[in-house]
């Protein structure tokens, strides 16, 4: 089994929805719950391309949230580098051909598909900030 450590900075990453958000105080519990599949199947997430080549993610707890990791099969070790809303320009996902392979190997997608945000993805209400 691989061995799965969070960076710091995927930490820090979580803080930021919680407040933002409001996700609940078993936030934390629930993305270590997200994770552990990891440790059996190091490879389950899709390969992002572009500037994030190299690394994998996977779907929190939550439909937008990533959890974006690199494998080390050297070391047998998976490192969650960052925890990213989907919805952000800035997201690992966010060039559209990185976003569409990927989904396409996660759903019934198909890679020649045309991807309709609001026909393949659900719609997810964002809370009032106050």
């Amino acid at each position: 089994m691989a061995r799965v450590v969070v960076a710091e900075s995927a930490r820090a990453d979580l803080a930021a929805p919680v407040l933002s958000h409001g996700l609940p105080a078993s936030a934390r519990a629930r993305v270590r719950t997200s994770l552990r599949p990891l440790a059996t199947f190091p490879l389950l997430g899709p390969a992002l391309t572009g500037r994030w080549q190299g690394f994998r993610f996977i779907l929190g707890p939550w439909p937008w949230m990533l959890l974006v990791y690199v494998y080390d099969a050297a070391a047998d070790q998976v490192s969650v580098i960052t925890i990213q809303d989907s919805r952000s320009a800035r997201a690992a996902t966010s060039e559209r051909a990185s976003f569409k392979a990927a989904l396409a190997s996660m759903s019934n997608v198909g890679a020649d598909e045309d991807f309709e945000l609001e026909r393949d993805l659900p719609s997810i209400p964002t809370p009032a900030v106050g």
